[in-house]
């Protein structure tokens, strides 16, 4: 009777592990992947693109970064390497300076890159993916 009653629960066992190894399937499938969950790619078949090209997004950088004063001249020259995901629609998600170098340059840096236009999303395999970017940026000077 033992034996009857250890077979009944491998076999419930099996059915859970099945029921919930497709009910996850389901919502991996889902286009609603939370964001921690979803894949982030950092080298894809075709990268993400700023709409006009590099020289577009050289200029919009030129046209909308303004170096706060209150910093002093000290960071004004350095290069500021921000990363962020153009996600599958082109909009920036979880901008953020990978070494910083100063509170107001960096939160300079992060709103105009937050505020960017649309990307044209990066693709693999033929399908838009999220993308994970970085960009050095230098304040113009003017």
């Amino acid at each position: 009777m033992t034996t009857n009653i250890l077979i009944m629960f491998r076999i419930a066992g099996l059915l859970l592990l099945v029921s919930y190894g497709s009910a996850f399937a389901q919502q991996a499938g889902s286009n609603s992947v939370p964001a921690a969950r979803r894949i982030i790619f950092t080298v894809v078949d075709q990268p993400p693109e700023f709409p006009g090209g590099t020289n577009a997004l050289q200029k919009y950088l030129e046209d909308n970064l303004r170096y706060p004063e209150e910093a002093g001249k000290k960071f004004r020259d350095k290069a500021i390497f921000i990363n962020f995901i153009i996600t599958e629609t082109g909009t920036i998600d979880s901008a953020r300076v990978l070494k910083p170098v100063d509170k107001l340059v960096d939160t300079e840096v992060v709103r105009v890159i937050e505020n960017m236009p649309a990307w044209i999303p990066g693709k693999q395999n033929g399908h838009i993916v999220a993308v994970r970017y970085t960009v050095p940026v230098r304040f113009p000077k003017k």
